[in-house]
Parts: structure tokens; C-alpha cells; sequence
């Protein structure tokens, strides 16, 4: 008994079914719980595992803080090898004065280069602005990365 064989085209079609789907999403994350009181640079975010392109990039906070006399404001750069990928950087900044602080996230970014290859580094910079005592600390960092394979 003889089987049919697939396309020559088979691998193509299977992979643009599952970029297509959003099965095949190369997802990357960086977590900071508790306050957020100190830059950091070059936290690790992940090594690319496939080539692809970078679709998004969230910022969120679990609690962004407060200060009703001064600016308090986090902005977060990705970095691929150590150069920004993106067109500035994302900001979040403190409650309004006399609000409680809430959960609040960016809006995707502005991106000056997406294509990235397996073994590209990504890594995160931030830099907070803070009084030496605000009225709530900006807590519980989040952030992730998208990549979808090139089709």
C-alpha cells in the first residue's frame, strides 16, 4: 500500500497555519514583585529561540504608586543585544494626587526594529523617578515580549 505524500510545501504551509492561529508565539517575560524603588539595567528578558518578528511589548504595574508633592514614573526600554528596539521608551506614571494607586499598563509602543534571529539577547532598562518618599511605592512589575516566527 502506498501513502499519499505531503506537498514539498508542507513545512511552509503548516507554519503560516500556525503564525496564522497565534500557535506559534515565542513569549518572553520579565517580573519584578514588590516595590519599585532603584533603576535596573539589562535585566535579562530571554534569548530568541527562533527568527522572528517582535509584535509586542506590554509594561504593567500592579499598583503604580503615588506621590502628591513630586513625579513618580517608571520607563522601560527593550533591548536586543544591548540596543533599544524601540522608538523611546514606555512610561507609566503615578495616580493623579489623592487617588489610590491602581493596576495600569502602557500602550504598545513604537518599535525601530522588530527582526530578530535565534540566539538574540532581549534584555529590559529602567529607570524610575521617585522622591526618597512617596506616598505609595509603585509596586509588582510586569512586562512581556511577543514574537511571531517569520512567514
Amino acid at each position: 500500500m502506498k501513502l499519499p505524500m505531503p506537498s514539498v510545501n508542507f513545512g511552509n504551509i503548516l507554519k503560516q497555519q500556525m503564525v496564522k492561529d497565534d500557535r506559534a508565539s515565542q513569549i518572553f517575560s520579565y517580573n519584578k514583585v514588590g516595590n519599585i524603588t532603584a533603576n535596573i539595567s539589562e535585566a535579562p528578558v530571554g534569548a530568541v529561540l527562533e527568527d522572528g518578528v517582535i509584535t509586542d511589548f506590554l509594561v504593567a504595574l500592579g499598583n503604580r504608586g503615588r506621590d502628591d508633592a513630586e513625579t513618580l514614573s517608571i520607563a522601560a526600554v527593550l533591548k536586543k543585544n544591548g540596543t533599544s528596539v524601540l522608538s523611546g521608551e514606555v512610561t507609566l506614571s503615578d495616580s493623579a494626587s489623592g487617588e489610590a494607586g491602581t493596576l495600569s499598563f502602557a500602550s504598545v509602543p513604537t518599535f525601530e526594529t522588530t527582526a530578530v534571529i535565534r540566539g538574540d539577547l532581549l534584555s529590559l532598562d529602567l529607570t524610575v523617578t521617585r522622591t526618597a518618599s512617596p506616598t505609595t511605592e509603585m509596586q509588582n512589575l510586569y512586562t512581556t515580549v511577543k514574537i511571531v516566527p517569520k512567514t
